[in-house]
């Protein structure tokens, strides 16, 4: 019989959202037990002390992780060297950061929003102007401190000296871009692809930082180069199950603002978890 392995997530990458981020990962493997593989779960925090006979004894033939500690990447980066698909690819997860997306997408051409990488230690100044954001550079928030509005120098100058009390030594800094905030939900490889508009409605919100971006104003959007954007960019970061925040302007062009691994999927849970299953399924199908 087929085996699969499970890594769930540690509640340290899950802030104000465990109950959500163990939900998702539930419905996955229920979906995949009603397609009769064998599931074996095991928390990230658990893997960090795996050995490799206990690689041997569990002996995978493909793995779904939400694991984020860097210890369980370095492992999992071992099993795909093996040969044993891992989803998200693991060495996608260790290298992730804003920083590296603006550069591999403006590459690509696709539209990211413009990021500045910045050292906490010494840059005083900010390289756009207010408002503009500030964000941890390797990509997970934690806490409420690692995305901040910026509005004038004061709250700039307080932000930085925050990271880097925290010993938070990279951070970028990206222009507020005004229009329709949207987030957005994939999985590379299959149909499924939602998205929604998060001001539109009292919804759920990690650090309430979307109400910076008022209600939306309905402008047009093209929802078939939108996914196909969203898709580009799973591609090229490596993130095949991933979610985001974009920003759809007036004149109708869409800003890629944030891009993240194996979200919750909390408004399309069901949904998710079919195409989740589907990709896994998948991959055993292509050895």
């Amino acid at each position: 019989m087929t085996r699969i392995l499970g890594i769930s997530r540690h509640p340290r990458f899950s802030p104000n959202s465990e109950e959500r981020d163990a939900a998702i990962f539930a419905k996955v493997c229920e979906k995949l037990v009603a397609h009769g593989v064998e599931v074996m779960t095991y928390p990230e925090a658990e893997v960090k002390t795996f050995s490799p006979q206990d690689w041997v004894a569990v002996q995978p033939d493909v793995v779904f992780s939400m694991a984020r500690f860097d210890a369980v990447l370095c492992q999992l980066e071992v099993l795909s060297q093996q040969s044993i698909p891992v989803l998200n690819q693991p060495t996608a997860l260790r290298t992730a950061s804003r920083g590296s997306f603006y550069h591999t997408l403006h590459q690509a051409g696709l539209p990211w929003v413009e990021t500045h990488l910045l050292r906490p230690a010494t840059d005083s100044f900010p390289p756009c102007d207010y408002p503009l954001w500030l964000k941890r550079n390797d990509a997970r928030s934690e806490v409420a401190g690692d995305v901040a509005f910026i509005t004038d120098a004061d709250t700039y100058l307080t932000a930085m000296s925050d990271f880097l009390q925290r010993g938070i030594d990279e951070v970028v800094a990206t222009p507020h871009v005004e229009g329709d905030l949207i987030k957005f939900y994939g999985v590379k490889g299959t149909d499924f692809f939602y998205y929604y508009y998060p001001t539109a409605e009292n919804d759920f919100s990690k650090f309430g930082l979307e109400r910076h971006n008022g209600s939306p104003q309905g402008f047009p959007l093209n929802e078939t180069y939108f996914k196909s954007i969203a898709d580009q960019t799973a591609h090229l970061t490596g993130l095949t199950i991933y979610g985001g925040d974009a920003v759809l302007t007036e004149q109708g062009e869409i800003y890629l603002i944030d891009f993240n691994d194996f979200p919750s999927f909390s408004r399309c849970r069901d949904a998710a978890a079919s195409a989740i299953a589907e990709c896994v399924l998948s991959e055993i199908r292509r050895e």
